[in-house]
């Protein structure tokens, strides 16, 4: 769980977010609608202790992990898609190849999976982004205008994907200028306004 309580954040004196108040909860998805340079992508550094306030309080649980896909992955442009995931999965050491497999296939990347990435297209690159940040099956996924890029039959696996993440039990927040593929999926939506956060509709 993430719960933000009064939380602002200031950078060479200029606040970036202000007054934020937040919670997540196990099988809810959030989502948080705002223009470029609102503050979505600092919200979601916020989140998951990329950053830390200038003031207020941000408390996580300590075992909860985190998927993140946040503005432009960094990838390892001449290894391969699968190489860049089995990379980061060694790192905790949690999944394996039928894992990552599973998760190239769920994306529709399993046929490309032996190309170095520096041969892929952007939205090719958004979904191995995607792939990283769910294959672990996090407590807590956060995704940076998760649809950027995709045609309309990957917007829709990636929606299902999420739709499979949150009735795991995952706690899942979306930003995006707009929010038309997950907003019926959303049991909360938020504007954010020159780092204001206000919840705009709640299920």
């Amino acid at each position: 769980m993430v719960k933000i309580k009064n939380a602002s954040k200031k950078i060479k004196g200029k606040m970036i977010l202000e007054n934020i108040t937040f919670q997540t909860e196990p099988g809810k998805m959030y989502g948080i609608e705002g223009p470029n340079g609102s503050g979505k992508t600092m919200f979601l550094r916020l989140c998951c202790d990329l950053i830390r306030p200038s003031s207020g309080e941000v408390v996580i649980d300590k075992e909860t992990t985190f998927g993140v896909l946040i503005e432009t992955p960094g990838f390892m442009f001449q290894e391969t898609a699968y190489a860049n995931l089995k990379y980061l999965a060694d790192i905790r050491k949690k999944i394996g190849k039928p894992e990552i497999n599973e998760i190239l296939e769920k994306v529709g990347l399993v046929d490309s999976s032996n190309i170095k990435v520096k041969k892929f297209s952007l939205g090719m690159l958004q979904k191995l982004g995607i792939a990283q940040a769910i294959m672990e099956n996090p407590d807590v996924l956060l995704l940076d205008e998760p649809f950027n890029a995709l045609d309309e039959t990957s917007c829709e696996t990636v929606k299902q994907l999420l739709l499979e993440q949150k009735k795991r039990g995952a706690s899942i927040v979306v930003v995006s200028h707009a929010l038309d593929y997950v907003r019926e999926y959303c049991d909360s939506t938020y504007k954010i306004t020159n780092g204001h956060l206000q919840l705009s509709d709640a299920k």
